[in-house]
């Protein structure tokens, strides 16, 4: 039986430059960094202190994957992080160059707000509503 899942795929043209940001600018933990051959490596992250699941920052070798890069969710959300404030999440990001695509908002599951990647992927950064 299934019961989990360990990796997302995260389709990019630069493993160094989605490291940056998604370590640097987004504060997530470069969990692997594994070369397995001269052209690739096993590139993940994910939120400190949690063990599953990681995003992997896969690096595009196909022509079929370059086309897919920032629209592996078409204009929809492609993934969604959670922060205690997402209203100081907004400040801090905003500091920090992040394209915005709008301010937080309460919607019934918590309050959040999206940004663009480098890639132009969705993310939407909630604050998880109390349960």
């Amino acid at each position: 039986m299934l019961n989990g899942y360990a990796y997302i795929t995260l389709l990019v043209n630069n493993q160094d430059e989605a490291i940056k940001f998604y370590q640097e600018t987004l504060g997530l933990e470069l969990r692997l960094d594994i070369p397995f051959s001269p052209e690739e490596r096993w590139v993940t992250v994910a939120p400190h202190g949690g063990v599953y699941p990681e995003i992997s920052l896969v690096k595009t070798s196909s022509q079929a994957q370059k086309d897919a890069v920032g629209k592996q969710a078409g204009d929809y959300t492609m993934l969604v992080l959670t922060t205690e404030s997402a209203d100081q999440s907004h400040k801090d990001l905003t500091a920090k160059g992040v394209e915005m695509l709008g301010e937080p908002v309460n919607v019934p599951w918590g309050r959040e707000f999206q940004i663009k990647d480098p890639y132009g992927n969705v993310l939407n950064i909630l604050e998880p509503a109390q349960r």
